[in-house]
């Protein structure tokens, strides 16, 4: 039997988890923490160390998009390795790079889900952090000059959890931000294809042991 094993973005945990118990699989899972992504360069050090940690594994998949380049020139060991054709895990949702950007184009969103809220850096933390800082006017014009060029707060509903917690819980961000939350129903077909196949290899890049990944 193939041993398989997964890294992958905190922020997916809900929807991985999902999946694999949809599917009876025990598959290892390593986490890599969220707020990452902010600095690319921490994250493709700590994705180079986790990979050269890995062991007893035929295949692991990646569970994460490019990223801001995050992924260039990390070398993979002794598995081969899956990863999605997504420049970042929000285009997993959508299906495609081109259909996550057709909505971003007509909607100019900033996307959310539980998983991303869980997440250390978020425009919530960020307020509080600038609050520490600053008088609450001040805050809030920060915030404005950050993400006034947005024009909806997209809730990607992924059907892993009621989406009205995920209303509850941006209540505030609308509050701070001054922009509209709507809904958007998403679907894991994507996700879900990397973990139960086919590996089509138009939507994943599949690297043989000892890849230097240059994408």
């Amino acid at each position: 039997m193939m041993r398989i094993k997964v890294l992958a973005c905190e922020t997916l945990r809900d929807e991985i988890e999902s999946i694999m118990q949809k599917h009876n699989l025990d598959y290892e899972v390593i986490w890599l923490e969220s707020g990452l992504h902010n600095t690319p360069k921490k994250l493709f050090e700590c994705m180079q160390k986790k990979l050269d940690a890995i062991t007893e594994c035929d295949r692991l998949l990646m569970v994460i998009g490019r990223c801001g380049n995050s992924v260039l020139n990390l070398m993979t060991g002794v598995y081969e390795t899956v990863m999605p054709r997504v420049d970042d895990c929000i285009s997993l949702f959508f299906g495609s790079d081109k259909a996550r950007n057709d909505y971003g184009r007509e909607h100019a969103a900033i996307y959310m889900t539980e998983g991303w809220l869980r997440g250390e850096s978020n425009i919530v933390s960020e307020y509080d952090h600038m609050l520490e800082k600053y008088d609450e006017e001040t805050a809030r014009d920060i915030i404005e000059m950050m993400y006034g060029h947005y024009k909806e707060l997209a809730l990607l509903d992924t059907g892993v959890y009621p989406i009205d917690r995920l209303y509850e819980k941006t209540e505030m961000v609308e509050n701070i931000t001054g922009l509209k939350r709507e809904c958007v129903s998403v679907k894991l077909d994507y996700l879900e294809q990397l973990f139960i196949g086919p590996l089509d290899t138009e939507k994943f890049w599949i690297f043989p042991a000892h890849t230097k990944i240059e994408i």
